[in-house]
């Protein structure tokens, strides 16, 4: 009888798999930290900018993303607030 050898696998099953390795934020984290498009696009500008490189920098480039979508909300409020603040009611 012959014997079923088994396939050579290169990562271990648990953990992140190739493709996964290039993501800023993985599917499965995506809904939990509400990230969406406008934040994929901001995050392609991060490493261009800074030279970063993925996988080693995904955490920096997490961070940049989320400090500069949250100055970019405040910037918006506060026109929202500004052009409120000038109606006469």
């Amino acid at each position: 009888m012959t014997e079923q050898r088994q396939p050579v696998v290169t990562w271990h099953p648990n953990s992140i798999s190739p493709a996964e390795s290039l993501e800023i934020v993985p599917a499965t984290l995506r809904w939990r930290l509400r990230w969406d498009g406008r934040h994929d696009a901001m995050a392609a500008t991060s490493p261009l900018e800074f030279n970063l490189a993925l996988p080693r920098d995904r955490e920096l480039i997490r961070q940049l993303t989320v400090m500069r979508m949250a100055r970019e909300r405040r910037d918006q409020n506060l026109t929202n607030a500004s052009l409120l603040g000038s109606r006469q009611w």
